[in-house]
């Protein structure tokens, strides 16, 4: 079961015995009060305590079962985990940047060009093999790209 703090809906009266219906009359809203606990009724004997039973509730796992409730929510999990992946982004153009710094200074202005990793564990030295221009023209290209 979980936890909302209200649910509400409507209830049309119809088909009246021993009474009438009035013209606006005919329509009643209903609200309902959840008794479950927020997030959950797991801590749900702590919170009947008050605050000396709350201050005993672990911050962790009552943190874990909030995401839980939050993450039942139709549509909330793929919205977070895109929103997280996207977030990502500005971290690994951090790290391809960092890393054309380092092939600009080992590989297309040395003397003798060295291989770099960009990839853990596999070496590469010239983008375009025997041509640094292209090597550095096809680079530019990556790095405006994105």
């Amino acid at each position: 079961d979980a936890w909302a703090p209200t649910v509400e809906f409507k209830l049309r009266l119809s088909q009246p015995v021993n009474c009438e219906l009035g013209l606006f009359l005919h329509t009643v809203r209903v609200k309902l009060i959840d008794g479950d606990h927020f997030p959950t009724n797991k801590y749900a004997e702590s919170i009947g305590e008050g605050m000396s039973g709350i201050r005993n509730i672990p911050q962790v796992p009552f943190l874990f079962e909030f995401i839980k409730m939050i993450s039942e929510i139709r549509g909330v999990s793929w919205r977070t985990f895109l929103t997280l992946a996207l977030d990502q982004m500005s971290n690994m153009y951090l790290y391809f940047t960092l890393h054309v710094i380092v092939y600009f200074a080992d590989v297309l202005f040395a003397s003798e060009p060295q291989s770099v990793s960009f990839v853990p564990g596999i070496q590469t030295s010239l983008l375009v093999p025997g041509d640094r221009e292209a090597s550095a023209i096809v680079l530019g290209i990556m790095y405006c790209l994105p």
